[in-house]
């Protein structure tokens, strides 16, 4: 049986609303919106929850997530997968522009998934 969410999930939001485990460092640290830079990170924490099967962080409250990032550390589920330097990794990258788009991901999920053989289902 799945496991359903980690044990960390919490409801604490951020000024931009969102479960801040979650939020970019941007976000955090600095009061900004959410634009798709934002999304890519928040995407990229929930892949490495689902793939690790750890929150992306392990901490408890928001100012021990902002002290992290303040100094750029990784989030600390990354450090369970083989290759630090994968594609997860640019979407929790601390430069917003460095992260992949949505149509990257979409390009990269097709690179790895064949569809097509298992489901029917053609991209």
């Amino acid at each position: 049986m799945l496991r359903q969410g980690s044990k960390f999930t919490a409801q604490a939001t951020g000024p931009a609303g969102g479960t801040y485990l979650y939020m970019a460092p941007e976000c955090i640290l600095m009061f900004e919106e959410a634009s798709f830079q934002t999304d890519m990170w928040s995407l990229g924490a929930t892949y490495l929850e689902i793939l690790t099967g750890s929150a992306p962080w392990m901490v408890k409250k928001q100012r021990e997530l902002a002290a992290l990032m303040a100094t750029k550390t990784p989030p600390h589920a990354l450090s369970h997968l083989s290759d630090k330097n994968s594609f997860l990794g640019g979407l929790v990258s601390y430069d917003p522009d460095s992260r992949p788009s949505a149509s990257d991901v979409v390009k990269f999920l097709k690179s790895g998934l064949d569809l097509t053989s298992r489901y029917g289902y053609k991209w």
